[in-house]
């Protein structure tokens, strides 16, 4: 193999391992040994598994982003492309990946993975609501604070704590910590919240079998 298809190769494998087994138990060693490749070449193309999940999630988040655009416009109205995606996103992780998700989410990864993505709906936000694109607080608010929240939100109740939050307003919370502070009209956004989670039923109704495929 030449090294675009050992690349290829060994992301494929590592990918599925990930996805099925979670992060912890997909090591380097069983990487190669599901490929066939020594360690070495492994570490060589990834330095890390870290890197792998990293991308990983990226590429998911990217999919169900092209996949949300089909139902919301992103310009005529990022307020709720950003809740849609925002639950959607974490039902996908949340329900088909359980392991991988929280064991990302416990190690920073996914939140790493999530910063890095540069959210196209953060921009269109700034231009909708009429904001300083160069104001630090935008950059903590749309695109810091969100994923603290469902980090902070689903770890804890993963281990007991906040038992009262139901999963499914978890979405929710994550979409206003973004939004609140310059959104003045708050009945539109506890709409939105609303519109998104009857959006996302009719997303994965129709979509479901395509997102699974996309995403293995």
């Amino acid at each position: 193999m030449d090294n675009t298809e050992t690349i290829e190769t060994l992301y494929k494998v590592a990918k599925d391992l990930f996805l099925r087994e979670g992060y912890k138990k997909t090591t380097i060693r069983k990487i190669a040994e599901h490929t066939g490749i020594s360690i070495g070449l492994v570490i060589y193309h990834f330095s890390a598994k870290r890197h792998i999940a990293v991308k990983i999630i990226l590429e998911q988040f990217r999919v169900l982003q092209d996949i949300v655009r089909e139902y919301v416009n992103l310009h005529e109205d990022p307020m709720l492309y950003t809740a849609v995606l925002i639950r959607l996103n974490r039902y996908v992780w949340w329900s088909w990946y359980r392991d991988f998700y929280l064991e990302t989410l416990d190690s920073d990864i996914y939140t790493e993975a999530i910063e890095l993505s540069g959210m196209r709906s953060s921009i269109e936000l700034v231009k909708k609501l009429n904001l300083n694109n160069n104001d630090d607080y935008i950059d903590f608010y749309f695109n810091y604070l969100p994923v603290s929240i469902e980090r902070s939100l689903t770890l804890s109740k993963e281990r007991g704590l906040l038992q009262k939050i139901e999963e499914d307003d978890i979405p929710d919370f994550i979409f206003r910590s973004s939004v609140d502070r310059f959104v003045t009209d708050k009945q539109s956004i506890a709409t939105t919240c609303q519109v998104s989670r009857q959006i996302v039923k009719k997303i994965l109704r129709a979509e479901k079998k395509q997102i699974l495929k996309k995403m293995v």
